[in-house]
């Protein structure tokens, strides 16, 4: 990957970064010669991805994360500027899936949902702009879904919500800060096989 990007020198953040698509997108950007900051719930799993990482001569550190909180995602910025004292790439992977019918679904696991996977999202993206605009440059990429733009099966009401939600901020944020040297950018997969 470093013959078609050289991202040497760089900092990039992977939200829900330590399993799934999000260590796949680690590990690609660590190939191309990022540092990158593994942001998970799931410590034992980011300090194991950091070590495997390690041991290929990559460059990785961890930073336990709930992006659902405000001070969480906060805090995990100011451990990015702090550890290497920029910011060039922020991915927003971290996400959860329940499947529930709406009609069994309770209020509870749909506030889970949007929590993560649209207020964390909101929360990252508003927090990693601020520091791209102060420093006049940076690119966000927010993690959507196939889900986005049409149902893949019943039960993901509450995430096809989420997801929609994270297109059209997407779309709008871009608009905000594009003209202050700030790229936002929304991917939309569909189903993957799990990676490490």
């Amino acid at each position: 990957i470093a013959q078609l990007f050289d991202l040497t020198g760089m900092t990039a953040v992977v939200t829900g970064g330590s399993m799934g698509i999000g260590y796949g997108i680690v590990k690609r950007l660590a190939e191309a010669g990022a540092t990158v900051i593994i942001a998970d719930v799931n410590e034992a799993e980011g300090n194991r991805k950091v070590a495997d990482l390690a041991k290929l001569q990559r460059q990785a550190f961890f930073v336990k994360t709930d992006v659902s909180s405000e001070v969480d995602v906060v805090a995990l910025i100011r451990a990015t500027l702090d550890r290497t004292a920029r910011l060039d790439i922020f991915v927003n992977n971290a996400g959860i899936y329940p499947q529930t019918p709406v009609l069994d679904m309770d209020v509870a696991l749909w506030d889970k949902i949007l929590a993560v996977n649209l207020r964390g999202m909101f929360l990252c993206n508003r927090e990693a702009a601020r520091s791209m605009v102060a420093a006049g440059s940076g690119v966000i990429i927010n993690i959507a879904s196939v889900d986005s733009v049409h149902p893949s099966m019943v039960g993901l009401a509450a995430y096809d919500a989420s997801k929609h939600g994270v297109w059209g901020f997407t779309k709008n944020l871009a608009l905000e800060v594009a003209k202050k040297g700030v790229r936002v950018n929304a991917i939309a997969p569909g189903g993957s096989r799990a990676e490490g």
